[in-house]
């Protein structure tokens, strides 16, 4: 089984305004709101994960789990700002990222990462780090448009990214980071 992929934001400065679409909101984890993660991230990934392991997570708190609510006031889109002691103490780790497929192509995925970055900032950290997989191409694509960059931590990963960059149509970064 190949390794997650691994991206880096070198550092969090200018990271802009957080933009909804009209009635979406964005708030912090909020007791009752379990089953909804859990059925968002099981829509985005295809498979069931408890919402224990976020809790049960060293780095949990409830303002680093963000969800955007939509205008009927269900959450439908989350990202989670947490840390890994692997990637240092300045580095902040976005973490588990979806958005239910009814509410795709709206911006939300990028709304709510841009907001778990910010809490980031407010958890003193300086940059950013993400794993990810081949497949997850919006998520991928999402990544990039946030600054995120490919960070080889095995060589089988530059074959990877060449092949992805150039699908998402990333040709300048392609040949920045590996031409």
């Amino acid at each position: 089984m190949s390794t997650h992929l691994v991206m880096e934001r070198s550092h969090l400065l200018n990271l802009g305004n957080i933009e909804l679409p009209s009635g979406f909101t964005l708030h912090n984890y909020q007791q009752d709101y379990e089953k909804d993660w859990e059925n968002i991230i099981q829509q985005s990934f295809g498979q069931f994960f408890d919402f224990s392991m976020m809790t049960d997570d060293p780095s949990f708190h409830p303002n680093r789990v963000l969800f955007v609510i939509s205008p009927e006031g269900i959450p439908v889109s989350t990202a989670s700002a947490f840390w890994q002691e692997t990637w240092g103490d300045d580095a902040g780790y976005l973490h588990m990222v979806a958005t239910d497929p009814d509410y795709r192509g709206m911006g939300l995925g990028f709304a709510v990462s841009l907001a778990a970055m910010q809490q980031m900032i407010a958890d003193n950290r300086a940059r950013a780090i993400l794993e990810t997989e081949d497949h997850r191409l919006s998520a991928i694509k999402i990544y990039l448009k946030l600054g995120y960059e490919p960070k080889i931590t095995e060589w089988e990963h530059v074959n990877r990214w060449r092949e992805l960059l150039h699908q998402l149509g990333f040709d300048n970064l392609l040949n920045r980071l590996f031409m």
